[in-house]
């Protein structure tokens, strides 16, 4: 059960890692947007983007087999991603909330918002120190400091490349359409 599990998140990733590096590459915004863009219609799928999406992991896999610590660094790098993502979410979000936005729909958290909103980004500040902290300080200061020395690597890179290339710019996709222009932000 626990492989089939395992077997299932890993094909979801896959097809959801492809189906990004496909749009970005159909936009022109990533490095090798010729190749990556390719859609096989046979099969409904972009075959090069998938390749990509399976081929580094499959990379940092190999990598893995020459560091017996491999596994909890690699979830621990995982989960820095996952709450670096969120983190980019919540200060926006409580911002927002600062300015006097009030979110509408049929569930809101009312007054307990801004709370809440506080507690998100004190927990996952949080969450990021303690994942990054480093536990042996019998080990050297890189293996100590992996997950911490990696996200910087995959942030650096991101930027580097972002100054570098200008391909976010490329895209003609609808932008900062989540509110009609005629419409009022609330205030209260």
């Amino acid at each position: 059960m626990v492989l089939i599990s395992f077997l299932s998140c890993t094909i979801s990733l896959q097809a959801a890692a492809g189906r990004l590096i496909y749009s970005y590459a159909r936009d022109e915004m990533i490095a090798g947007h010729r190749l990556l863009r390719r859609f096989a219609h046979a099969r409904a799928v972009p075959g090069y983007a998938l390749f990509v999406s399976a081929a580094v992991p499959l990379l940092i896999a190999f990598a893995s087999l020459f560091s017996e610590d491999a596994l909890t660094n690699i979830v621990s790098f995982a989960i820095l991603g996952i709450y670096g993502s969120l983190q980019m979410v919540v200060p926006a979000a409580l911002r927002a909330r600062l300015k006097g936005w009030r979110p509408a729909g049929e569930f809101t958290l009312g007054r307990w918002g801004l709370p809440v909103n506080i507690g998100a980004l004190a927990y996952g500040v949080f969450a990021i120190v303690n994942i990054c902290w480093a536990r042996s300080p019998e080990k050297p200061w890189y293996e100590n400091w992996i997950v911490l020395l990696c996200g910087a690597v995959v942030v650096g890179t991101g930027v580097l490349y972002m100054c570098s290339t200008h391909h976010y710019g490329r895209g003609d996709a609808p932008a900062g359409d989540a509110v009609a222009k005629d419409e009022a932000v609330p205030k209260n």
